[in-house]
């Protein structure tokens, strides 16, 4: 009975925990600001401890579904599901350990519809422990929105259709179409669509770490990711110095109006190749290039949807920091029983389409204690990785707590936290970003600034 009424009495808080917030018009991956997917870290282990995700709509209308997927370290497909959602509806979903080789992922509270066929039922799934943690990170996408059945463009009347234009927006919700159930509506996969998809900001996602032996937990918002652009794959286009050249599915934001232009995407100096999407038919997933800032221009005859690469040779990673610096706060005092681990998430950094920056896991970590003396030491990630600090991250000598920060060799994507465990109580801090990208757009192919569209936030 303790057991439950930990997790309800988490779940509620995750619920509540923050304000609904209107979205800007620009494309961004920040923290507690709605967006049309999400990314976040699970964990578990033998002594109790598990992981409690909260997804919400947060939209008064419509009703949505998203694409949930649990991927182990290696980025390996461990499970994939819809999670359906009425307007404002939310649901929990519980990651704890069965065994050192399985886990279970349980649906808890209240559900308009039922997840794993039945009411608050789980469903179990392989995942060998390492060093007796079960961890990975997952995704959650909307995949479907209730009255988008195709690629139309409703009319000023509801139920009047024209054409559409080749990107699936929120334009293409047909009033008439709307029955409350998104379980009937377009699935947004590539797979299936074949089309680009825009997401609205409907979507807010929580998680915590949680034990309930020791009714510890640590909370946080995920990083979602706004106006998500759902690609059904890249195209480099051709050497920019061919005549005339074939632009790719790239976008220059700096230029008097919006241009088309190559990009060497794995910077291996071979032109026109092209990359796929890991969308399978269950659903939406996000491949490595959605991960940077993209542009659509949605405009009749046709849309446009891409990667933005001003001047064919720079990209702005939306998940990451624009200056590849993070920090983390650690804690350790072996005398107290506290010991302090960096967890990290470099999100589809290991599928033949990653990229030239995305593929990279090096970091580079200055270790400081409070009197900042610092220690230096260089590691190579797992796609999901944890690294102990005084162990494997060495801390300067006799200190008890510290900054560290982490230089990523390239712009990639990575989201992370540093975790302090002090005999199954547990505390986190999210890696903080020194600068983030963010695009200004209107959505109509309008070139908003002098320069590139992209500004920067920060330091």
């Amino acid at each position: 009975m303790k057991f439950k009424s930990v997790i309800l009495f988490l779940v509620v808080g995750l619920i509540f925990g923050i304000g609904v917030n209107k979205t800007m018009a620009a494309s961004s991956a920040i923290e507690s600001l709605p967006g049309g997917a999400a990314i976040g870290y699970f964990e578990c282990n033998a002594e109790g401890l598990a992981t409690l995700v909260n997804i919400q709509n947060v939209d008064d209308a419509t009703a949505i579904s998203v694409h949930m997927t649990l991927y182990d370290k290696d980025s390996t497909d461990i499970v994939d599901f819809p999670v359906p959602l009425s307007p404002r509806d939310n649901v929990g979903l519980f990651i704890q350990r069965v065994s050192d080789s399985l886990i279970q992922i349980c649906s808890i509270g209240p559900e308009h519809w039922p997840i794993f066929g039945s009411a608050n039922a789980c469903q179990t799934v392989p995942l060998a422990a390492i060093d007796g943690r079960h961890y990975g990170y997952f995704t959650v996408v909307i995949n479907r929105i209730d009255g988008i059945e195709d690629d139309v463009t409703s009319g000023a009347n509801p139920g009047v259709v024209t054409a559409g234009n080749g990107v699936i927006t929120m334009a293409d919700q047909v009033i008439g179409n709307k029955d409350g159930d998104p379980r009937n509506d377009l699935n947004f996969s590539c797979l299936v669509t074949g089309l680009p998809s825009l997401l609205p900001n409907y979507l807010v996602v929580r998680y915590a770490l949680v034990n309930p032996n020791t009714q510890s937990h640590a909370d946080t918002n995920a990083i979602m990711l706004q106006d998500f652009l759902n690609l059904c794959g890249i195209r480099e286009g051709s050497d920019p110095t061919t005549v005339p050249p074939t632009p790719g599915t790239f976008c220059d934001t700096t230029g008097p109006a919006l241009a088309l232009v190559s990009y060497n995407w794995d910077n291996d100096g071979t032109w026109n190749e092209t990359f796929g999407t890991i969308d399978d038919a269950n659903g939406v997933n996000i491949d490595p290039y959605e991960l940077y800032i993209t542009e659509v221009a949605d405009t009749a005859p046709v849309g446009t949807a891409a990667v933005v690469a001003d001047g064919g040779t720079t990209i702005y990673p939306a998940l990451g920091s624009a200056n590849r610096v993070y920090w983390g706060r650690w804690n350790v005092n072996p005398g107290l029983g506290l010991t302090s681990y960096i967890s990290l998430v470099f999100p589809a950094s290991s599928f033949t389409n990653s990229g030239f920056y995305q593929s990279n896991r090096h970091l580079d970590l200055l270790v400081f204690d409070d009197n900042e003396n610092s220690i230096s030491k260089s590691v190579d990630f797992d796609e999901v990785g944890i690294r102990i600090f005084g162990t494997e991250i060495p801390t300067p000598a006799g200190a008890l707590a510290g900054d560290v920060r982490i230089t990523h060799a390239r712009l990639g994507n990575l989201i992370g936290e540093t975790v302090n465990d002090w005999a199954g109580h547990v505390n986190w801090y999210p890696l903080v970003r020194e600068i983030i990208n963010v695009l200004v757009t209107d959505h109509a192919g309008t070139n908003m600034l002098a320069g590139s569209d992209v500004i920067q936030l920060g330091k």
